[in-house]
């Protein structure tokens, strides 16, 4: 259920008076995108990679995107070729091979009689790719279609499932992992407005109602340096460095909120480990030397918001008890409000795999960690600030 029912008496908001620091995930948290466009690219960069790079037959440039076959939400089984949708105790409600839903009798018989996934563990692996993301939905995507295209004689039947995924993990390697390289970011640089929402208004408002409430702000992101500032000169401006008391990249999340974790923070323009400082862009680090730097007598003092189920809201609030917000932008798609291009497809994604928060009237894998996890549920940060707007208004003076 979207909060913005739930308003100004939500629980969250003791915990938000509390808070002295409010931390950002960037790509679908600050940055919101035209959806199709984004996977549309991405899917356009894989394909090019394996043709050039790793010897696929030139059919392989002539895969379109459809957004249907994968969506957020699904566990791509590696071994078995299929696509899965879990509910709340890891049991398969519907599993895809190709273009064709497997019966239940096959399903069983592929699983088990109780078609349960009791070794995944939320993360991908060799043996599951894990859709927690918009960006996984076409690695995921590229690989149902590969393995159907090898049953119908198009590639090497000798070519494992295996190796379609190590050569799909190499391609997003090449095209996310150096800045100066790939296709992905140049396509993005060239068409901004056609990749980004523009949220920018909204989140200058947010940032300021948040500086405004004595919070301090800070960034925390997966994403390459390059891209950030990419990104927030885009939707901030230039100055974009001044909204935030922390910018944390190349973060390596969910490694990053492990306790054990001892990857140090880099200070990537001197090239070497330093301490977390303020006011300053930092490469790396771990959870424990954060929490020390800020010198929180209570992890409560800390909110923070992220799309990810299991790298941004379990991993925080299960190991070091962060105030977590998901942002979820499917219910955009509950209220019929969301506007993208991508809503155009939401009923045949709902004929294929059903809503994202239920399996035959179970809460879904996702919307159980959701639940389990996430304080707060918000479709995006404009929608935050309509009820961080509205606290302010009438749940401050209750409080």
């Amino acid at each position: 259920m979207s909060n913005r029912k739930s308003k100004h008496n939500h629980p969250f908001w003791e915990k938000y008076l509390s808070s002295k620091y409010v931390g950002f995930d960037l790509d679908h948290t600050i940055s919101k995108y035209h959806k199709l466009n984004l996977l549309t690219v991405v899917t356009t960069c894989i394909a090019k990679y394996l043709v050039n790079e790793q010897g696929y037959p030139k059919e392989v440039l002539g895969i379109t995107f459809d957004p249907k076959i994968v969506v957020k939400g699904n566990i791509v089984d590696l071994e078995k070729g299929n696509i899965l949708k879990l509910d709340s105790e890891k049991k398969i409600s519907k599993a895809l091979h190709g273009d064709t839903f497997l019966h239940e009798t096959e399903i069983g018989k592929e699983y088990g009689e109780n078609m349960i996934l009791d070794d995944l563990q939320g993360f991908s692996n060799k043996k599951y790719l894990v859709v927690g993301t918009y960006f996984e939905i076409c690695r995921g995507f590229f690989f149902n279609r590969l393995v159907l295209m090898r049953e119908n004689g198009g590639l090497d039947p000798n070519k494992a499932n295996q190796d379609f995924m190590l050569d799909l993990v190499s391609s997003v390697a090449y095209n996310f992992g150096n800045y100066d390289q790939g296709e992905f970011y140049p396509s993005v640089s060239q068409d901004l407005p056609g990749i980004f929402d523009d949220n920018s208004k909204d989140l200058k408002q947010l940032f300021q109602f948040l500086k405004k409430d004595g919070k301090k702000i800070f960034l925390l992101t997966n994403s390459l340096y390059g891209y950030v500032n990419l990104t927030l000169d885009y939707l901030l401006g230039s100055n974009w460095q001044e909204y935030f008391d922390l910018i944390l990249y190349s973060a390596r999340k969910p490694v990053f909120f492990q306790s054990n974790s001892q990857i140090p923070f880099i200070d990537e323009k001197k090239q070497k480990e330093c301490s977390p400082k303020f006011h300053y862009p930092l490469k790396n680090g771990n959870v424990k030397d954060l929490m020390k730097f800020l010198n929180l007598e209570q992890n409560n003092e800390i909110i923070y918001f992220g799309d990810h189920p299991i790298g941004d809201i379990r991993e925080a609030k299960n190991n070091f008890n962060w105030t977590t917000v998901s942002i979820v932008e499917e219910l955009d798609q509950l209220n019929n409000e969301q506007s993208d291009n991508y809503s155009e497809s939401i009923e045949k994604r709902k004929q294929f795999w059903g809503d994202y928060f239920y399996c035959n009237k179970k809460p879904s894998y996702w919307g159980a960690i959701l639940n389990q996890f996430s304080d707060y549920q918000t479709a995006s940060l404009s929608h935050f600030l309509i009820d961080l707007k509205e606290f302010q208004k009438f749940g401050a003076l209750e409080n």
